[in-house]
């Protein structure tokens, strides 16, 4: 039919008398269709579906100007069902960074080691686990406001500060 040749040619069709068409669809819902006109859903180079307007008064046809708003209206709509699959496609992602940041969280957190992850950049702490705050008897809030520098020399002798500091240079570092 109609839409199949707008989508395979990607162009605008329209039929001026449907009744005489010869590749017309033989459905009772179309014998009073008089003109017909199929404008293509661009979206990224692909044709995802037509926009179709019919007739059923005689004698109605599709002038310039007609065409020419139907076609801008095909583009609004493309850009708004592509913005909508867009947006299910974030929607869906941050769904899924979501369920792996849990995930990390929980292991994060179920581990038997203190761990505290500190920005290489500024030695900034960004958080610690649970069984940081319970074997270093400290609450996340009070370490963060130790700070690196006096935390070091408390508890560690003076040696995740020098790696922190060198972190961007040679990686991630594990401190014991």
């Amino acid at each position: 039919g109609l839409t199949g040749q707008v989508i395979q040619t990607g162009q605008t069709q329209a039929i001026e008398d449907y009744g005489t068409w010869k590749p017309r669809l033989n459905y009772a819902g179309l014998d009073k269709v008089q003109s017909l006109i199929q404008v293509p859903l661009p979206i990224k180079q692909e044709i995802v579906g037509t926009i179709g307007l019919a007739y059923t008064e005689s004698p109605r046809h599709f002038d310039s100007d007609f065409v020419e708003l139907l076609e801008r209206f095909a583009t609004m709509a493309s850009i708004a069902l592509n913005n909508a699959q867009l947006h299910t496609q974030v929607q869906q992602e941050l769904q899924e960074r979501q369920k792996k940041e849990q995930t990390i969280r929980a292991i994060f957190n179920a581990t038997s080691d203190a761990i505290l992850l500190y920005d290489a950049e500024s030695a900034e702490q960004l958080t610690c686990n649970c069984q940081a705050e319970e074997l270093l008897g400290y609450t996340r809030e009070e370490i963060r406001q130790m700070g690196i520098a006096k935390f070091d020399a408390l508890h560690c002798r003076d040696r995740w500060r020098e790696t922190i500091i060198n972190a961007p240079a040679q990686g991630s570092q594990l401190v014991d």
